[in-house]
């Protein structure tokens, strides 16, 4: 199906040049090669990828690909499940998809994915160029400024300096317009930057393409997204940032060149220092000279070695069959000894039915959801928002969640609660949420009125009062850094990266906790570590100041008195006002019964449900 691509790369950007704009830079079209079929071919290529049930995206181009194809290959069909690119690369490592063609850059989540179920990464080509400035058709990243503002041109060094913190490309920030030369008024001027949302789509090609993939965003960037007016039309966020921009004469932007103003100019850039600058132009994106050009993709199954990809076409457009009398389970593979025991004590009681099992990781699950191969997707952490559009673009709900463990204590991998750790010497005792929150927050959600930075800050005093607190956490984009960003940070992804060290290993914990046996002024939370580490300690937490500070204990955890508690959740699809597939259902109750719980209780990794945690969890399971 690929073949198709050759001889329409460039119908995106010819979209836009139809119109008038750069219609020469399209000359080249008619020399690309004719595709030539090398065999005959016969089945049905199941497409995913860039689509929606209200917008076409990329259905007319597609359709012009696939009619053209079967004209040479006439025996081949194509089914059409281009729900979006969230569900793309799950369609394709479960077996749903043949291609996965992205209105975007491959999401590092879906590619992370990908690689756990199959043991390889994704193999992807460039089927055509991003727009200029088209919506939903990938449009070209530019760097904006004040109209009154001298500077005229960037390199991603730079822009990685006045945007980032850690210093891939160079080795300072830049948080004044005199690091970049300009004198006069502008000397000594703060810069404001101004972006979209660092951690969703548009944020995270920007991530990959200037902060060399690093998360660790200038703290005072100000992020933007989209706001629906009472009226129903919506106030784009690339509109708000250069808006924003035109009053703001020392900022600088993240947009498009389609929500310009006239009191705004865009920049040329180079990728490396001394040039060559290139402006965002229709030539210069097909050339990909432009250094934040954008593409479109296709992914698909090929494994290393192999001269062609896994496409295996299914005849007749067969679809994801349930087998009958089976409960289909995907998921993490930390709970594979459990599943085993509820499959067991289950069956006793339905000697007709049977549980299979395919656990290879929380992320692999959802996919298995909402392409239909699995019935259940048991993850060790909430899904991600990722995960979740990719369901609900296809069935226009969401996925319907029951907690159906509680996390363990300390076994790493296995939904761990968070300990604040501080060293032996510290007489600290106790930290409330909004205390971590001014500590590790750069935005203080949590209402605290000011930054935490030294033992003072916290009542501390004596050699201890002027000491700077240096913090120690797990990766922030991993699932126990995106917890602690959620439980603690109200979902900040601000951090005081300055005083922030993080580990992103197999063994976090034990590195966090030996790190912080050697720095007596340290700070850490992490969690799933049960060996004993003696020169740390670990504080008891309260949500606030008027709670009562609680340690982290089993009992504690289970009575989700622990503030920092973490729970292993069922996913599965149930549709609004719909009863639940009695198999289904019935084998959940079973979970949250006392003999299910009992199963949870006799093994050494996670927690049992207390009875009224489980009451709570059958009642969201009727609806109630």
């Amino acid at each position: 199906a690929l073949g198709l691509a050759a001889a329409g790369v460039a119908t995106s950007s010819a979209r836009e040049a139809s119109s008038g704009r750069e219609t020469s830079a399209l000359h080249f079209v008619d020399s690309l090669a004719l595709y030539v079929p090398e065999q005959k071919a016969s089945g049905t290529i199941s497409l995913w990828g860039h689509g929606s049930f209200k917008q076409d995206f990329l259905g007319k181009l597609v359709h012009a690909w696939t009619d053209g194809f079967r004209r040479l290959q006439p025996e081949v069909q194509f089914e059409n499940r281009m729900y979006g690119t969230a569900s793309a690369i799950g369609a394709l490592f479960t077996g749903a998809g043949n291609l996965a063609i992205l209105g975007e850059e491959i999401n590092p989540a879906a590619a992370a994915a990908f690689q756990r179920a199959k043991g390889y990464p994704p193999a992807g080509v460039q089927i055509a160029t991003g727009s200029l400035a088209a919506s939903f058709f990938d449009y070209a990243h530019m760097i904006f400024v004040h109209a009154d503002n001298p500077i005229g041109r960037l390199t991603l060094r730079q822009l990685e300096a006045i945007f980032g913190t850690e210093h891939k490309r160079g080795r300072h920030n830049v948080r004044t317009w005199d690091q970049l030369g300009l004198a006069g008024e502008w000397h000594g001027r703060r810069i404001q930057p101004y972006s979209w949302k660092t951690d969703e789509d548009f944020g995270l090609f920007f991530r990959a393409a200037v902060l060399g993939g690093s998360h660790r965003w200038n703290v005072d960037v100000k992020e933007f997204v989209h706001i629906t007016r009472p009226d129903g039309s919506v106030y784009e966020h690339g509109a708000q940032i250069l808006d924003a921009l035109a009053r703001d004469r020392f900022g600088i932007a993240i947009s498009n060149v389609r929500y310009a103003n006239s009191r705004v100019k865009a920049l040329a850039l180079a990728s490396r220092e001394g040039g060559p600058y290139y402006r965002a132009t229709c030539a210069n994106l097909i050339s990909q000279s432009y250094p934040l050009t954008r593409i479109i993709p296709a992914f698909f199954d090929r494994a290393p070695g192999a001269t062609r990809c896994r496409c295996n076409p299914r005849p007749g457009g067969e679809t994801a069959v349930t087998p009958a009398r089976v409960i289909r389970v995907w998921g993490t593979d930390q709970l594979q000894a459990l599943v085993q025991r509820w499959a067991l004590g289950w069956r006793q009681s339905h000697p007709g039915l049977a549980v299979d099992s395919r656990l290879t990781g929380s992320d692999v699950g959802m996919a298995g959801l909402y392409t239909g191969f699995a019935d259940l997707a048991l993850l060790g952490r909430e899904c991600t928002a990722f995960e979740s559009k990719g369901f609900e673009w296809i069935f226009r709900y969401p996925p319907a969640q029951v907690q159906i463990t509680t996390g363990s204590l300390d076994r790493a991998g296995q939904s761990p609660a968070l300990i604040a750790l501080v060293h032996r010497d510290n007489p600290l005792s106790q930290l409330t949420l909004t205390q971590l929150d001014a500590l590790f927050g750069h935005e203080r959600l949590r209402g605290a009125p000011k930054s935490l930075r030294t033992w003072s800050d916290l009542g501390l005093s004596g050699e201890w009062a002027d000491k700077l607190i240096n913090l120690y956490a797990d990766d922030a984009e991993s699932g126990t850094g995106r917890f602690f960003r959620r439980a603690v940070l109200n979902d900040s992804s601000r951090l005081n990266w300055e005083r922030l060290t993080e580990f992103n290993t197999a063994d976090v914990g034990r590195r966090i906790a030996q790190a912080l046996a050697a720095d007596r002024f340290g700070l850490a939370v992490t969690g799933g570590f049960s060996e004993s580490v003696p020169q740390v300690k670990a504080l008891a937490l309260a949500p606030d100041a008027t709670c009562e500070a609680i340690a982290a204990t089993r009992e504690t955890l289970i009575a989700r008195r622990y503030p920092l508690t973490r729970a292993v959740y069922a996913y599965f699809n149930r549709r609004p006002e719909a009863p639940l597939d009695a198999a289904v259902g019935g084998f959940l109750r079973y979970v949250l019964s006392h003999e299910g719980q009992q199963d949870v209780a006799s093994g050494i990794d996670y927690l049992p449900l207390s009875p009224e945690t489980a009451r709570q969890q059958l009642r969201t399971l009727d609806g109630i």
